[in-house]
Order: C-alpha cells, then structure tokens, then sequence
C-alpha cells in the first residue's frame, strides 16, 4: 500500500513538475537578491550594498511519505522559516548586511563559509522590532539571544543581530549556525550564498570559460528524525518549566546530548529541503511551506548548465547525473585555475559528483544527442519542398553532413546524426512498461499513442534524465524507494519556452 501511494504521489508530483511556471532569465535559481541600502560601507566603500531581514525559527517538515518533522531553519523576515536557508544572491563587491531576528528557544548565530572580514553588532526589539547593529569587528561570530519577556505579564522581547561583510569573490557558498552546531546544522539551520561575477550575471566566475545559459542549486542533506523528536520533546519540556514561576522563556538552554551517544542514523534525505518525488513538485507550493524550493532542472539540447551543489549535511553524498558526464569547474567558491587568468584548466571530469560535508561544487552539464546513432529530432525533409520551419527545419544535408541550404538551426546543437532514422523499431504495447515520463515517441518534441493514464509528466515530449544519488540507501524516504536524494534533468524541444 505505501508503495502504491508514493507513486502515486510520483506521477502528480511531475505532473505538477513540468507544469511549472516560466522563470525569468535572471531567476532561474530562486532566492533573495535583498534591498538596496546606501550605510553598509565597510573600510573605504561608497555604503551602497544589499540588506537581508532574517529569522531562525522553528517549523514542521513534510517527507514525501507523509510524515512530519519538527525542525528549526532560517526564513525571510515575516515569513516561516524554511529548509534550507532561503538562497541569498548577490553581485562580487556588494556590502552585505545580514540581519537576524531570533525566535528559537535558544542562542544561534550565522557564519558566513568563505568570506572575509565579517563584521556584527547587537540590538534588541520588542515582538519583532528591529534596528541596524553595530559594526565592532569580531573575529568568529556573534550569537543573537532567544527571545524573553522583561515581566511576566510583558510582551515577548525578540533579539536582533546584525553581521557586514563584502562579497569579495564570485562562487558558491553556504552559511550556517555557528552555535552548537551538532544541534543546530541536524535541526536545518543552513542555506546557499551565490555572489555572481561583477558583470556578469551569466558566468560563474570571472572567466568567459565559466559562462551557462541556466542554473540550477542542488542542497543536499539529511536528517535523523529521532533526534529532532527528541529535541521536540525538550523544547516541550524547557517552556513548561520556564513558565514558573516568571513566565519567561528559557535563556541560557541548551538540548541535552547525553541519551543520544552515537546512535545517529539518518532515514531522510533531501535535495532543496524535499524528498522525492517532491523534489519535482512545482516551486512554491501550499503544501510544503517551509520547503518552497524544487529541483527540476529544464533545459533545451546544447544549452549549458551550471550546477551549483552545496553539501550542509554530514555525510557524503556521491551525486550521480545521467545522460553525459559534467565537467567541475570550482569548489568552494574557488576556481580550478592553475594560475590567475588561466580559466579553470584544472576542470575535472566526473560522471559524479563526490559532494562532502561543508563543501560546494559548481560544475557545468549539457546534453546534445551527440553519439547516439540517431536523430533524436526525428526529422524528415522533402527535397521537392522548400526548406522551412515544416519541412526539414534543420536544414538540408548531404551524406556527408555537409550543409546545402540553411533552415532553422541552432549554434550549439551537434547534428552529426540529422536525419538518421532511429535503429530499433519501437514494440508493442504489450512489450512495453509504461511510465510517466513516456511520450509514445522516441523523438525529442513529439508524442505518440499512449495508454490512457500514462506519460502524463511528458505532454512535451521531452527526455528525461535521472540526477541522483549513487549511495543507494540514499534513495529511499524511511526505507521506501524511491524517495530521497534524487531528481531529474528534463531536455525539452526548442519549441518550449522554458525562461522568458
């Protein structure tokens, strides 16, 4: 029966999926670009730079099983936390100021992995007022107290912290809790910054050689749900006792780790803070509030895709993509280069990619057709017809694969194969197993006969490739497959607009 119901759950989930709204150019990858200030000098700097309101807040956890998992996160001020950390997105050089408004029982903070000269100050605001901090220079972080009441019939008085920085070089990074971190990572209190090359909004770095036509971000993790029961539970139990004989909420609490020796196991995982098949849902749904992120990558044949993979968990999640091998371009928000200006002539070629905790991988992905043997177009061209968008669109070739007239071609589209009739026959229906990203046709844009009922996550006819992880336990939501790490990479014809 469990089974039955997660597939269920599969094919609404990728219907929904491929449903998903046109994302601007610019916005492929969601998250916050801030809102221009002009006090955020730092040194010399003019003060222009990007304000971020945040809270750390608790909140529940959909799996894709249907369970629900008390966790804490990071959120847009005024919003529910949401797992991971809302995305922020900056341009190199931005000052950037971060300001954190705490409503978890207890003490937390941010670290911001890979930038330099972090700055932060303190202020306090009554029921979620607040105020730019300071600017003293601190050498680690600072951590923003949990929320309290002056009496006992008073308001509840939240803390703010405010940290400053400058977004000095381009990459992928993640930011997380620096307090009690066992805890506080295991309960989501972590996210994904992208600073983008100055200039150059379609590079991930500052080489012509790093340059993609989409983006997609991949946070990895996992949870044990155990722990965070039981940390449900105390949060419970430290309210209660707090409330005599002051009312006042717990100030200097800390979970105890005691009962949980070494028997963490984690039994979800997650890309983007959701489970298959949710990873495929559309982005933003009702149903998962505090996991408004998806995972479905779409693109057309050619197009180059940057993979931003961030790791926030604490184990390594080996991340396998089908269809073609990617090549890494930078970890940790550094660029392979061997030297400054030499581009990343230290790319490597991998067919997965070995995530570790804490790190960041960007690496580029595209797919053409090339070497299948056929033409996945399933063009044909009349000779005793004009070239035009219906009768061989892609122009006319001669057995060489030599161009004798022009149609309507793409520049990074490989057509060795044009015209080349694919070489198996398709089977019966009765040989086949259906599923919901089949077409009814082998050809890129183009759907055939289907049973009723299937193929119901391909109304484009586009080609489906798998993203995943390569550690099979990983796949699965509590022992259920399929579930976990794994999404997909969806190619669709040139016909459908994907960004506006």
């Amino acid at each position: 029966m469990q089974r039955a119901i997660q597939r269920t759950a599969l094919a609404a989930a990728l219907a929904a999926g491929v449903g998903l709204a046109a994302l601007p150019a610019q916005a492929a990858i969601q998250g916050l670009a801030g809102t221009d200030i002009n006090d955020c000098a730092i040194g010399a700097g003019t003060g222009k730079g990007k304000l971020f309101d945040l809270i750390a807040a608790e909140g529940y956890l959909s799996t894709a099983d249907g369970a629900s998992v008390y966790a804490w996160g990071y959120g847009e001020a005024g919003k529910v936390m949401q797992y991971p950390a809302p995305t922020l997105i900056v341009e190199q050089g931005s000052c950037v100021r971060v300001r954190l408004t705490n409503q978890l029982p207890v003490r937390t903070s941010i670290i911001f992995g890979g930038q330099r000269d972090v700055r932060a100050g303190t202020t306090a605001g009554s029921n979620g007022g607040t105020q730019p901090g300071g600017a003293a220079a601190v050498k680690f972080t600072r951590e923003v107290a949990p929320p309290r009441r002056a009496t006992a019939a008073g308001p509840v008085l939240y803390s703010t912290i405010t940290y400053t920085f400058v977004a000095s070089e381009p990459g992928t990074y993640l930011y997380q809790s620096g307090s009690q971190p066992e805890v506080q990572h295991e309960m989501g209190l972590a996210g994904a910054l992208i600073v983008r090359p100055a200039g150059a909004p379609k590079q991930a770095y500052a080489h012509a050689a790093t340059a993609f036509d989409r983006e997609a971000l991949y946070v990895v993790s996992e949870i044990d749900p155990l722990r965070h029961q039981d940390i449900e539970a105390q949060v419970a139990a430290a309210r209660a006792a707090a409330a005599s004989p002051n009312a006042n909420l717990p100030q200097n609490w800390l979970p105890n780790q005691a009962a949980w020796g070494s028997t963490w196991l984690a039994q979800y995982w997650f890309i983007n803070g959701r489970n298959a098949p949710d990873t495929l849902t559309a982005a933003g749904t009702e149903t998962l509030p505090h996991q408004p992120y998806n995972a479905l990558a779409r693109l057309h044949p050619g197009d180059r895709l940057l993979m931003r993979v961030v790791n926030i968990g604490r184990d390594l999640h080996p991340m396998h993509h089908h269809g073609n091998h990617s090549v890494t371009i930078a970890r940790d928000g550094r660029m392979l280069a061997s030297a400054a200006g030499a581009g990343p002539d230290l790319a490597q070629v991998d067919f997965t990619l070995r995530s570790l905790p804490g790190q960041t991988i960007d690496a580029l992905w595209s797919w053409t057709g090339k070497g299948l043997g056929w033409d996945i177009t399933g063009a044909t061209c009349n000779a005793a017809q004009p070239v035009s968008q219906g009768n061989c669109p892609y122009g006319k070739f001669d057995g060489t694969g030599t161009l004798l007239e022009p149609g309507i071609t793409t520049t990074t589209q490989d057509w060795s194969d044009l015209y080349k009739p694919m070489p198996t026959r398709m089977p019966a229906a009765l040989e086949l197993s259906f599923g919901e990203m089949f077409s009814g046709s082998p050809y890129l844009g183009q759907t055939g006969q289907r049973p009723v009922g299937a193929g119901l996550a391909n109304q484009g006819g586009g080609i489906w490739h798998m993203f995943h992880s390569h550690n099979e336990r990983e796949i699965i939501n509590y022992g259920v497959f399929p579930g976990g790490l794994m999404t997909m990479l969806l190619i669709e014809h040139w016909a459908v607009q994907i960004d506006d």
